[in-house]
């Protein structure tokens, strides 16, 4: 005799359909009609799931360990950050039916934070925890100009090259 309202299954396989029925009694006499569910269970999600910049592209590499069950890997993200300024939007899908364990992640923004996220799927349906990570893209510095006669930086950006021109005139003097 079981006297709760609520019961959690334990110890359930993956991917796996199982039935559940409940029936209300008082005494000895139960219901004749149970309620009743089924529900399958996910898929293990994959795991170890690592973001890195790959250098001179600006687009982030994305790799992890594999769910033994799955067929395809879905890749998304969500722009946490970009600077002061919080993304509402929610959820960008980049990649549906990926087959391998890893894909890059192009068109980030300089100095925002994402959160990306990958989810493994089988017969048409994606398991519902996936695997996640956070990485900020690196800020990048634009427009340095090199004069490699004098192994001096000529100028960062428009707002300090007058600056560094001027140390550079009264070094020659």
């Amino acid at each position: 005799h079981f006297n709760q309202t609520r019961f959690t299954a334990t110890g359930l396989s993956e991917y796996t359909l199982y039935h559940f029925r409940v029936y209300a009694g008082i005494n000895t006499t139960m219901d004749n009609d149970p309620a009743q569910l089924s529900a399958r269970t996910d898929i293990e999600p994959p795991s170890g799931l690592t973001a890195g910049l790959v250098p001179d592209t600006g687009a982030v590499a994305l790799s992890w360990t594999p769910s033994p069950l799955a067929s395809y890997y879905e890749v998304s993200y969500i722009l946490v950050s970009s600077g002061a300024r919080a993304n509402e939007d929610g959820r960008v899908v980049v990649k549906t039916n990926l087959t391998e364990t890893s894909y890059q992640v192009g068109g980030v923004a300089a100095g925002a934070t994402y959160t990306f996220m990958v989810h493994a799927g089988l017969y048409g349906a994606l398991e519902s925890t996936g695997a996640s990570v956070s990485y900020s893209v690196p800020s990048t510095i634009d427009n340095i100009v090199v004069d490699e006669s004098k192994g001096t930086y000529i100028g960062i950006g428009a707002g300090v090259a007058v600056l560094a021109l001027f140390v550079i005139v009264i070094v020659s003097i």
